[in-house]
């Protein structure tokens, strides 16, 4: 017998109120990461968890899409897939969590609202020093459930630490050591708190990461692209991001803007959403004075937890752990449980030659 219900729902503003208040919500599960979805023609969802007496009790958020089969997967296209799931207004064991999932996975797949569903819980995460138990990592109770899973990987820095803290986490060689030379170079951080200065910005953020994408040899991701990252400032301006620049003189004497990049803050978790530097302004040491201010700053702000994204090795220098959690798989049809790569190169390549 089921113990939950769920609901599809149009949030009002007092709705969102209520997703924003959870104890573990984050920037995905605000009013302005939807608009933002929104603007790009995304489909997002919200689904209210109801217990037996029909109270809601938390929601998931998702994204829609369609691929040949219903797909209901990350909100969070881009970035931080880690901090996808449900968001919950008190706290709820991991086996409780697991169960709810299970619930509204049927729920999904008898409503015809979905035939493929992927989600990874950022409430799963066990925390190691290093990844040396990524041979051997597993999550027994989902073993046992018969639930597929694959293994996420995360850097993610705890900014609830004191700022002390915070600073002795810093390798001193690769991190500290170059934030003073910055600062003696005369570097600072400089915050966008403007609307109009966004336009400037986004070109100016975009150049250096056509730089980063050249000297790399790598594609840039559809989601950073010029009009999406416009989209994105603009919707979640001015409480949900940060958007930084290092401003400093370079050896013709001008003041130039050196690296930047966009933080997304949630409550529970932010996330460290684009960023890069131009190689000619290497030798100044902007980026790691860069990391450290947006870490400094969502201290203040009480930000929770900063996810770095994928476990860049450079990223270990900011005193980051790792986060392991299972992504997890459900199919209506059991012969796609274990072909999420193969689906994921393929949405990729329809994406890319689609949605420039």
């Amino acid at each position: 017998m089921n113990k939950y219900a769920f609901s599809v729902i149009i949030p009002s503003e007092n709705d969102w109120i209520e997703v924003e208040s959870c104890v573990d919500a984050t920037v995905f599960h605000t009013r302005l990461w939807s608009s933002f979805l929104s603007s790009l023609k995304k489909r997002p969802i919200v689904i209210a968890v109801l217990n037996e007496e029909k109270q809601r009790i938390g929601f998931f958020i998702g994204t829609k899409k369609w691929f040949g089969i219903r797909i209901l997967g990350s909100p969070s296209g881009g970035t931080g897939t880690f901090v996808q799931g449900l968001c919950m207004k008190n706290e709820v064991q991991v086996e409780e969590r697991i169960r709810i999932y299970q619930e509204l996975v049927d729920w999904c797949f008898r409503n015809r609202i979905a035939s493929y569903m992927q989600v990874s819980d950022w409430r799963l995460m066990e925390v190691y020093d290093d990844m040396e138990a990524r041979m051997t990592w597993s999550m027994p109770l989902l073993n046992q459930l018969g639930i597929y899973y694959t293994l996420r990987i995360s850097f993610f820095i705890d900014t609830s630490l004191s700022e002390e803290e915070l600073w002795s986490n810093l390798k001193y060689k690769s991190c500290k050591y170059p934030i003073h030379k910055a600062e003696k170079n005369g570097l600072y951080v400089r915050l966008i708190e403007n609307r109009e200065e966004i336009p400037s910005f986004v070109e100016t953020l975009s150049a250096l990461i056509d730089d980063v994408s050249r000297r790399k040899k790598v594609k840039r991701h559809v989601h950073h692209n010029k009009k999406n990252l416009m989209a994105l400032c603009n919707a979640l301006f001015p409480n949900r991001i940060l958007m930084l620049q290092v401003i400093g003189a370079a050896d013709d004497g001008k003041q130039h803007v050196m690296a930047s990049s966009i933080f997304c803050i949630g409550k529970y978790a932010s996330n460290y959403f684009s960023g890069a530097s131009n190689e000619i302004y290497m030798k100044y040491c902007p980026n790691e004075i860069m990391v450290w201010e947006a870490i400094k700053i969502l201290h203040q702000r009480g930000a929770g937890d900063l996810i770095l994204g994928d476990v860049a090795p450079y990223k270990k220098k900011f005193g980051s752990l790792y986060g392991y959690l299972p992504m997890m798989v459900f199919s209506k049809y059991s012969f796609l449980k274990n072909s999420r790569v193969r689906l994921k190169k393929i949405y990729k390549k329809f994406r890319d030659t689609f949605h420039k």
